[in-house]
């Protein structure tokens, strides 16, 4: 029944989707460099399909533990199971957010549309709760109260971010929400199944009910869009694996990259550090309810050091591909790093909240020992004749 169930997901997903008219674009190709001579891209690129593949399996088996302790949790709602399932949503989203590194960067510029709207659909951020559920001085706002709203997953992708970015009604973080509440502390009555109501379209009225659907949806959506990600890198004949193994091999050490830089500026640097020079704290909150924020970018970077630092059997890191014509370059990108890592561990674990008269000073040094290390891959791949790819 369950496989049943993301299939339809899937097959509604596609058919919720509002057309676009889009001009035919050409086969998916990469730039062509020139790169320096003896540059071989064939065991860095090994290192990158071995990463990916192994990261969307933890993602797909995390995101199906989190179902599965959902429909445990609402066969018996009891406190203990609430806080289960809750570290159950922990762990599927930091296991699905360490794989950003994989989706940051398509093949061409539809490709880059269609993932983003995919991402979008997954891990949209920021939220306004009140979209999805009751507020405590709006005990009938959300979704989940408006009984015009059938909790359907077509109902619910159409209601989602439709007058607004913040309006968040699919994915991750609208889960997020009904399993913690705006002030972190969802009562498990709120679960507690009751005798069905509906009106005249057979809509549920009961707003227990309802929200116990909305969270058997969202579950499931999580699972069809994750393992849709992973299909693109999961074997040999996979799109994204088959286009990278298609391209030249200066196409390919660009692509990897452009890829690592794009995750170090448009996930880290632009989305949570950024909002902050502002004091805008809840654009940069990604993890608001659960208060999960910092252990997410903790996440991405441990994924990003694997594919930047380190050694394997027949595989290669950055720093190593680079060392092989700049080891000074390869030094500096390793210790800036960790330089980077060190700040980013050092943040309040409230993070990105300002509170503390030291939080600022913190954000401010995490901040730019990023964009040191985003400036310095920039300059690495410049000086190997190669291009940072941007769509």
């Amino acid at each position: 029944m369950r496989y049943f169930l993301v299939l339809v997901l899937g097959l509604s997903i596609a058919a919720c989707e509002k057309p676009e008219q889009v001009e035919p674009e050409a086969p998916p190709i990469l730039p062509e460099a020139d790169p320096l001579p003896g540059l071989d891209v064939s065991d860095l690129k090994l290192r990158w399909l071995t990463l990916a593949k192994n990261c969307y399996q933890r993602a797909v088996l995390a995101a199906r533990e989190l179902e599965a302790n959902s429909e445990l949790f609402l066969s018996n709602p009891r406190s203990d199971r609430l806080t289960e399932l809750q570290s159950r949503w922990i762990s599927a989203h930091q296991a699905f957010i360490s794989c950003n590194l994989y989706h940051a960067l398509a093949f061409s510029r539809q490709e880059q549309k269609d993932l983003n709207k995919r991402i979008l659909r997954l891990d949209a951020w920021p939220i306004e709760g009140g979209y999805v559920d009751y507020l405590p001085d709006y005990p009938y706002t959300g979704i989940v109260n408006d009984v015009t709203v059938p909790i359907s997953i077509e109902a619910l992708t159409n209601q989602h971010q439709m007058t607004g970015i913040y309006d968040v009604a699919i994915g991750f973080h609208s889960l997020e929400f009904l399993l913690w509440g705006a002030d972190g502390n969802r009562p498990v009555l709120d679960f507690e199944e009751q005798s069905s109501e509906t009106n005249e379209q057979g809509i549920e009225l009961n707003s227990n009910n309802r929200r116990r659907a909305y969270i058997s949806l969202l579950t499931a959506l999580i699972i069809a869009e994750t393992e849709a990600l992973a299909d693109r890198w999961n074997n040999d004949d996979s799109l994204a694996t088959t286009t990278l193994n298609n391209t030249p091999p200066g196409a390919q050490a660009s692509y990897l990259l452009s890829a690592v830089y794009q995750a170090l500026s448009d996930q880290l640097l632009i989305k949570y550090f950024e909002p902050l020079d502002t004091e805008n704290v809840q654009d940069a909150d990604e993890s608001a309810f659960s208060g999960t924020t910092k252990q997410g970018i903790q996440s991405q970077l441990f994924e990003i050091g694997k594919f930047l630092l380190g050694n394997g059997k027949n595989s290669q890191s950055i720093v190593e591909f680079i060392s092989l014509q700049n080891p000074d370059s390869a030094k500096v990108i390793a210790n800036s790093f960790g330089t980077l890592s060190n700040s980013v561990d050092k943040l309040p674990s409230d993070f990105p909240s300002l509170s503390q008269p030291e939080s600022a000073e913190l954000y401010a040094t995490a901040k730019r020992d990023l964009a040191i290390l985003i400036s310095q891959l920039v300059q690495v791949t410049k000086d190997l004749n190669l291009t940072i790819i941007l769509f």
